[in-house]
């Protein structure tokens, strides 16, 4: 495997390289660096990289190891079957304020990566392993001009339990057959956002907002429903029996 740890072995690469297999990255800050774009990564390995903005890249069977995308800009950038969790050292990578829009992660290992205060407009999430992630006062809203806020993200079928999901806002989205058993869900805003499919097992969900929210076929047992809004909630027939028994009644 070739090995790149040096700014200028960084550039002189990328120029004559569209695209990189079976490469490893150490210890390198892509920040500085202009016209990272329309690049293909496959069975590469980055240790220690900072990153800063990226576009229209793609990392297939890649391997991101204690890696920094902080602040980035990451735009219609596809990950798929990477890992961004060291086993070793028990690190997952972060995200903190980064922008996406348009971008992709499919069959990933997010397992303690930090979104946290991200800005995941027009993100996808597809049947991922993200155990711990950390979404707290992340927001899927983009505002366009002065008045005009767009709400859009699709996380389907992921493993999200025990997620840091505190104050993010993920309004009018697409969150369904999601696990999201023991999370933290304290002031987080889900109005008129699809949970169907979704397992509440064992959340927190102080001051969390739900509004028009459907969680028809989902695990909701875990939610306590006397301390919020459920107006427009969408349910499935059978779901009421455990919202009743959750307020103290015995359906008989």
């Amino acid at each position: 495997m070739n090995t790149i740890s040096e700014s200028v072995d960084l550039i002189a690469h990328l120029r004559v390289n569209a695209s990189s297999t079976e490469c490893r990255f150490q210890s390198l800050s892509w920040s500085d660096l202009e016209g990272i774009q329309d690049l293909n990564f496959d069975h590469c390995i980055f240790e220690k990289n900072e990153f800063g903005d990226l576009e229209s890249l793609q990392f297939t069977d890649c391997i991101f190891l204690e890696c920094s995308f902080n602040s980035s800009s990451i735009k219609e950038t596809l990950f798929e079957n990477t890992r961004f969790y060291d086993a070793d050292t028990e690190k997952g990578c972060t995200f903190q304020f980064a922008q996406f829009d348009g971008s992709t992660f499919k069959g990933c290992d997010l397992t303690l990566a930090n979104f946290s205060r991200a800005c995941l407009y027009r993100v996808t999430m597809n049947q991922c392993q993200a155990t711990g992630i950390d979404f707290s006062h992340a927001t899927s809203s983009h505002q366009v001009g002065n008045t005009v806020v767009l709400s859009d993200a699709w996380i389907n079928d992921c493993n999200c339990a025990y997620a840091n999901m505190k104050g993010a806002n993920f309004c009018e989205c697409d969150l369904s057959d999601n696990r999201f058993s023991h999370s933290l869900l304290d002031n987080a805003v889900l109005d008129n956002t699809l949970l169907n499919g979704c397992d509440f097992h064992g959340v927190e969900s102080e001051g969390l907002s739900i509004k028009g929210a459907d969680l028809r076929d989902a695990q909701i047992g875990g939610l306590d429903v006397r301390r919020m809004d459920m107006t427009g909630v969408r349910i499935n027939d059978y779901q009421q029996r455990i919202l009743l028994e959750a307020i103290g009644m015995i359906v008989d």
